[in-house]
């Protein structure tokens, strides 16, 4: 029988967009299941990466579709953006 595919915390980290500390606290908190190599060495299964991706990504089916709306485009030339907050 083959060993599960694994990946290291910093793939791991890139896959997800989070900083690779956050991994390693979720894998301490027991969110995210680990191996450890002889070496000390944390390992992802790439089954848990992918349950994350789901669960960090993907749409409810609950949600109607008008409900679901495209990320707001990006602020055009005229659009005022603050900042910095007026001082008082």
């Amino acid at each position: 029988m083959a060993a599960p595919m694994t990946v290291p915390i910093r793939q791991a980290a890139l896959r997800l967009g989070v900083h690779e500390n956050t991994v390693r606290n979720w894998v301490d908190r027991d969110i995210i299941a680990s191996h450890r190599l002889p070496s000390g060495v944390r390992r992802i299964p790439a089954s848990e990466i992918e349950r994350l991706e789901h669960e960090m990504f993907a749409v409810p089916t609950s949600l109607a579709p008008e409900v679901v709306r495209r990320a707001p485009k990006q602020l055009d030339g005229d659009d005022v953006v603050v900042t910095k907050y007026p001082s008082s």
